[in-house]
């Protein structure tokens, strides 16, 4: 069946979430939704539509899959928030670690792993579709804006914890961080040389010797 979810009327919504929801989880609360796709664009967007309250930027989990909401939620319309959602196709091992550049050592270790969007295009307006194609070799990354995130852009600005990104065996350094879009940021990163300590194989980006690392890779993010 096919289904408008902007156009469901309120008498209707409880009970085509009870015949055709699907239970996923909104930031680690577990909750049902109905979900259609879209033919807004080449991405594998859905459209999602729930009694739970929604804003942009909400982590989705979904048939074992990472979402982000993209999509600005205003307010709730009828008997449900709906949204666009897309999926968070690549888990990105963001280097935390604190260095000691004059004994070229770590002084403590802290890698975190967050789903993310990455994409070749910047998007000026999720809502509207415009975009604009990044130059060669760099990317546009997006992910929920949160403590994490403020983490690591934090970490940006301080040469002490500051690390490259692995993405499909490509290092790529910071460029920037954009928090226009409420409830997202957008990272842009761009492809540089691989770091002859750089873990290819864990995707993790190292300036020094690292055998003191437990390998301990925090998730607790979508866990």
């Amino acid at each position: 069946m096919k289904v408008n979810l902007f156009q469901v009327q309120d008498s209707d919504f409880k009970v085509l979430l009870d015949k055709f929801g699907t239970s996923i989880k909104v930031n680690n609360l577990d909750t049902r939704a109905v979900i259609t796709n879209t033919s807004i664009n080449e991405w594998d967007d859905k459209y999602i539509s729930t009694s739970t309250q929604l804003k942009r930027g909400d982590h989705i989990l979904l048939e074992g899959k990472d979402w982000y909401v993209i999509s600005q939620v205003k307010t709730k319309r009828y008997e449900s928030y709906k949204a666009i959602i897309r999926c968070a196709e690549h888990s990105i091992r963001f280097n935390l670690s604190v260095k000691d550049a004059p004994n070229s050592a770590y002084v403590s270790y802290d890698v975190k792993e967050i789903p993310c969007i990455v994409q070749t295009t910047s998007d000026f307006g999720l809502d509207g579709g415009r975009q604009m194609i990044l130059g060669e070799g760099e990317l546009a990354i997006l992910a929920q804006d949160n403590a994490t995130t403020r983490a690591i852009f934090e970490s940006f600005t301080d040469n002490s914890r500051k690390h490259d990104i692995v993405i499909d065996n490509r290092q790529y350094a910071y460029q920037g961080f954009d928090f226009i879009s409420k409830g997202l940021v957008r990272i842009n990163v761009k492809v540089t040389s691989l770091s002859q300590l750089t873990d290819k194989v864990n995707g993790i980006h190292w300036q020094y010797d690292h055998a003191n690392w437990d390998g301990v890779i925090d998730s607790s993010f979508y866990d």
